[in-house]
């Protein structure tokens, strides 16, 4: 099932406003399969401190590049959670800069 999320989530993120119906074609998948691969999405995305997937009428958005998406996979293989995700990196700065000022 990790497989197909993420496989989900590539498409999305490289086709944004791919409609659902071609994604479901993409993937060999039913329509009831679908929304569970798009809930589970979110559910990976927001754990990993990333945006949920937009759906918009019948298409799907993801704000995350293709940058993002190499280090989401990277940090699900290797379960590594010490890898910073954007928003963590820019917290992380911020705060250096200010201790440093």
């Amino acid at each position: 099932m990790q497989e197909m999320v993420m496989k989900g989530i590539e498409e999305i993120v490289r086709a944004p406003g791919v409609a659902i119906s071609d994604l479901q074609t993409k993937l060999n998948i039913n329509a009831a399969q679908i929304e569970t691969i798009l809930r589970n999405s979110s559910t990976v995305l927001k754990e990993n401190g990333y945006p949920n997937i937009i759906r918009r009428g019948k298409k799907l958005w993801v704000e995350l590049g293709l940058d993002d998406f190499e280090t989401l996979k990277q940090h699900i293989r290797t379960d590594n959670k010490y890898i910073l995700n954007p928003q963590l990196r820019l917290a992380f700065l911020d705060c250096n800069n200010k201790v440093t000022t």
